[in-house]
């Protein structure tokens, strides 16, 4: 299965939700590879700093280009699941 995760904002949770969802279906024995296209790649640094702890690493993580636009389009396209976390706000109405 396909699970897309979301927004073009920053902070809302996405690479949070993708890892912890990861997490879990890797420990029920499911084959899990997130691919992290946010250009700060934060998927990719919590992978190595779980390594440099020794901490063991569940599954590995790609690192995606950073063409969101199409890249947003693939995936959506390509997904059995979209999840789109969103941080509420007073200016998100």
């Amino acid at each position: 299965m396909i699970v897309a995760r979301l927004n073009q904002k920053d902070g809302v949770g996405k690479t949070t939700l993708a890892l912890h969802l990861a997490g879990q279906w890797a420990r029920e024995g499911h084959r899990v590879t997130p691919i992290d296209a946010d250009p700060p790649g934060s998927a990719l640094d919590w992978s190595g700093q779980r390594a440099k702890e020794g901490l063991p690493r569940l599954f590995g993580v790609i690192e995606g280009p950073p063409r969101v636009a199409g890249l947003m389009r693939s995936a959506l396209l390509a997904a059995d699941l979209v999840l789109i976390p969103a941080q509420p706000s007073p200016f998100d109405g």
